[in-house]
């Protein structure tokens, strides 16, 4: 498509360690453990080890080399950024994806009251029936009218936090399905990549905005990741092995 990113093959990987630093106390060979360091398609791989995470002995490390970075995404979004509470709201788009499943995991995991967007009849069975999530608080991504769908059911209030996968009118249209001080999260980052435009006058209910890559973050902040959202990632992730 285009519009990967990074210079490396990878940005996900499990494996068990061979070898630790002088310095390293909480890992030791032998762990199985989740990276979200950069690499190539390696037997081995050298990562710093604020990007490793121990999984139990019992994890299953191909299921769990799918899930780093979709989990990490929704967790920085809507833990680190947004600061998801309990009751809020929060539209997560393109639920049926990777990243769309995770932040769905988190959203339920804080106790917030869930709406969610998808292209077709069977993404939205499928969100109904093992998400648990009503029919009504269930709108199509292919058109502009979610909003207004939104709207009708939050009675014209939006909701405290959008997870937002797309660019273009559609992104706009998000922006203004924020309550006052809402948070978006633009994890798509077609508009920032494309560098498109936006009013300042949209935050003038002190709305919040936030785009950001994960690799880059990770690769500037290393720490984040030894950070709260570590410990969610870590219970997440035993939620994604029991529902698998």
């Amino acid at each position: 498509m285009g519009n990967f990113e990074s210079v490396k093959s990878s940005n996900e990987s499990t494996g068990i360690i061979s070898r630790v630093g002088e310095n390293v106390t909480h890992l030791q060979p032998g762990d199985k453990v989740i990276c979200l360091e950069r690499g190539y398609y390696d037997t081995f791989l050298r990562s710093p080890v604020q990007k490793c995470l121990k999984l139990d002995d019992n994890a299953d490390l191909v299921e769990m080399a799918t899930v780093g970075i979709a989990h990490g995404t929704a967790i920085y979004a809507l833990d680190y950024l947004a600061h998801l509470e309990a009751n809020e709201t929060v539209l997560i788009q393109a639920a049926t994806g990777g990243l769309g499943l995770a932040a769905i995991q988190y959203a339920r995991y804080v106790g917030a009251e869930i709406y969610a967007t998808v292209g077709t009849q069977p993404k939205k069975d499928y969100l109904i029936s093992e998400c648990g999530i009503p029919a009504d608080h269930i709108f199509w991504s292919r058109t502009l009218e979610f909003k207004d769908e939104l709207f009708k059911q939050t009675r014209g209030r939006g909701v405290d936090v959008v997870l937002s996968t797309i660019s273009g009118p559609g992104f706009h249209e998000s922006l203004k399905c924020l309550a006052p001080c809402g948070r978006l999260i633009d994890v798509g980052r077609g508009n920032v990549l494309d560098k498109g435009n936006m009013g300042l006058h949209a935050f003038d209910r002190s709305i919040s905005f936030f785009s950001f890559d994960l690799n880059f973050v990770l690769e500037e902040k290393p720490r984040i990741a030894e950070r709260q959202e570590s410990q969610s990632l870590s219970q997440l992730l035993r939620i994604e092995v029991t529902n698998m």
